[in-house]
């Protein structure tokens, strides 16, 4: 075979052959060199797995130098593809799971567990609960069985919107649900050590029961650094509110979004503390948003995609974020072709589409990501065999061959909820997902669904545990002092996997006339935890106020006297000569201005200094509520916490 650049009257000498083998072809590369330029010429071919040539890529000439180079990036720069061994799919139990929420849970003991919803798929006609289902064995369960039934949160309407994460090597699961009944958002914990339920509490009222449809859910979950929870959630007859868990209450709600169709918040924070949320509307737009931790803003509405699936039933989205930091979200095109889309944020208000190229399509759309930055497009189900699959694409941007996870029957028609969590991973070389089948009932008739396990091995090596810390406020983050108090509170550093560096610390945010201080203001906790303590002042409104009047009085007065002046001065000149007599009585007057201005405090009567506070301003601490900012650094390792400080 020729190459594809001539090589004309240069002669060559053979000096040999490299065979570089992939997955699916053979490279072949023909090694030549130049006697009269002492370069290198390159003809390199490839061969299909049938061992037939098929194409000559390329011919050219090459510096001795450059040779070497190239070779190497030949070598070693093949593309490593994730390797993901599936494993058949097994029942679960009765209930079913979302699209946009993550509903299956690895403990740090291997120990795999899953939530549904145990709710009518057609409307509250039946008896409703939230359960959890226990797999076994540890690390790929072959089979799952319901645990403490008799506890589980139930109702005779129905649930919606259940959504459950773990942090780390806590041993409770934590989830949230909408009591439909009820009508109200409501969190409790599962404890995965005597595998019982606590008791449930309730987060806020829900305005408008969801009675009809089972994916019409608004509630969502994400679980902090300190592993606190935080939630979105709305009934249907309003918008989504966001409110999170300090010290044990739930914040006043604050609306996130513009409508009442608003619905499926998808919920990830990053390692810097901010809260990332991808939502539909309901119609053919996909939404993000995110939380500043510093002062709990939340950023502007963008348009993740305009071309969205308008079957409610089929939306995400799933929100995943790599290893760079950018944010992942998948959704189904709008064009009625049923299509997997995924786009990825590049910048402000600036998505890119990352889809796969082969066109996938399907229903209930899942997204993982793993610690290679592996992407693995989930589907609860194909559109022609109806059951799920998957499609993964490389962390070098290829995508690989599309496969199905189960074959029938029964066909599986539902959504993929896989387990991913960017702060609380857990492990990396098990790919966890569930979804369900719309047609199936419960040993009692009703129609709950049915959902499903699956299970794969990744092919990835786990990275090495980083040493890392955090801040904890154990005595709470939830504060409220008078104008001219102070108070005080202590912070712990944490270190996790040997940390052992300075943390520089410091708190930002104090309003006008107060200030916020960390003492000391830089600790090293030596692989276990050390504490500091945090102080914050507040400057009296009355004082400073007082202040401000004796300071500005003499110019007051002064100015009183001087208009005094100046009106007499006018009546001397333009009052009629008959009247001029009471112009003495006029002149008494303005001497009693004058000494009305040294007995009420004018002249050089000395005035003390304002009380010292942090904001300034002279008029002492405004009444409010503000949030103070605990910051923690070392090296390129940042991490906050906030403190909620009401000043009466």
């Amino acid at each position: 075979m020729r190459p594809i650049l001539s090589l004309g009257s240069v002669k060559r000498n053979f000096l040999g052959l490299m065979v570089v083998k992939c997955k699916k072809c053979t490279w072949i590369l023909h090694l030549f060199s130049s006697r009269s330029r002492t370069r290198y010429i390159i003809h390199l071919m490839q061969i299909n797995s049938r061992f037939r040539f098929f194409s000559s890529l390329f011919a050219g000439l090459l510096p001795r130098a450059g040779l070497l180079l190239f070779l190497v990036m030949l070598a070693g720069g093949r593309e490593v593809r994730a390797q993901a061994t599936w494993s058949p799919i097994v029942t679960v139990g009765p209930g079913y799971v979302d699209c946009y929420t993550r509903q299956v849970i690895r403990t740090s003991g291997d120990i795999v567990y899953v939530v549904t919803n145990a709710s009518g798929f057609s409307g509250g006609t039946v008896a409703s609960s939230i359960r959890v289902y226990k797999g076994s064995p540890t690390g790929n369960p072959t089979a799952f069985a319901e645990v403490d039934a008799g506890h589980r949160p139930s109702n005779g309407v129905r649930m919606g919107g259940a959504e459950a994460k773990i942090a780390g090597s806590d041993r409770f699961i934590q989830i949230v649900y909408e009591d439909i009944a009820a009508s109200q958002a409501k969190y409790v914990k599962f404890d995965t050590v005597t595998d019982t339920w606590g008791t449930p509490e309730i987060v806020g009222p829900l305005s408008g029961q969801n009675t009809l449809d089972r994916y019409m859910g608004k509630t969502g979950l994400a679980l902090d650094a300190n592993g606190v929870p935080h939630i979105i959630t709305g009934g249907t007859n309003e918008a989504m509110y966001y409110t999170n868990r300090v010290s044990g209450t739930w914040s006043t709600p604050l609306a996130i979004a513009g409508s009442s169709n608003h619905m499926h918040p998808s919920m990830s924070f990053d390692h810097n503390g901010t809260l990332h949320v991808a939502y539909y509307d309901g119609n053919i737009n996909m939404f993000y948003r995110s939380r500043n931790p510093a002062n709990g803003t939340w950023s502007a509405v963008e348009t993740v995609s305009n071309n969205v699936s308008t079957s409610q039933s089929d939306e995400s989205p799933s929100l995943v974020i790599d290893s760079s930091g950018r944010i992942l979200v998948n959704y189904i095109s709008g064009d009625f072709t049923f299509h997997y889309k995924l786009a990825r944020r590049t910048a402000a208000n600036t998505w890119a589409d990352v889809s796969p190229g082969a066109a996938v399509a399907g229903h209930g759309p899942g997204l993982y990501i793993d610690s290679a930055d592996n992407i693995y497009a989930l589907e609860g189900h194909d559109l022609s065999i109806i059951q799920p699959s998957v499609d993964i694409r490389s962390a070098a941007g290829t995508w690989g061959a599309y496969q199905i996870l189960a074959s029938g029957p029964p066909t599986r028609d539902g959504s993929a909820s896989a387990r991913w969590d960017l702060l609380w991973p857990g492990s990396a070389t098990h790919l966890d997902t569930v979804n369900m089948d719309e047609n199936g009932v419960d040993p009692q008739g009703n129609h709950y669904g049915i959902t499903y396990y699956l299970h794969a091995s990744l092919g990835v090596t786990p990275p090495p545990p980083v040493a890392d810390f955090s801040l904890t406020l154990p005595t709470g983050t939830s504060i409220s002092i008078k104008a001219g108090q102070s108070t005080s509170m202590s912070l712990t550093i944490s270190a996790s996997n040997g940390f052992n560096q300075n943390v520089t610390l410091s708190c930002s945010g104090a309003p006008a006339g107060a200030t916020c201080g960390v003492s000391p203001p830089s600790v090293n906790p030596n692989g276990a935890s050390v504490t500091a303590q945090i102080s914050i002042t507040s400057t009296a409104r009355s004082s400073a106020a007082l202040h401000q009047r004796e300071n500005r009085s003499p110019w007051l007065w002064a100015g009183l006297w001087a208009s005094g002046i100046l009106v007499n001065l006018a009546l001397l000149i333009w009052t009629p000569e008959r009247r001029r007599s009471r112009l003495p009585a006029r002149a008494s007057l303005c001497v009693l201005f004058a000494i009305g201005i040294v007995s009420c405090g004018g002249g050089n009567t000395s005035v003390p200094p304002p009380p010292v506070g942090g904001g300034g301003g002279g008029g002492g601490t405004p009444a409010g509520s503000y949030v103070l900012t605990v910051t923690g650094t070392s090296g390129a390792q940042t991490h906050t916490t906030s403190i909620s400080l009401t000043v009466q």
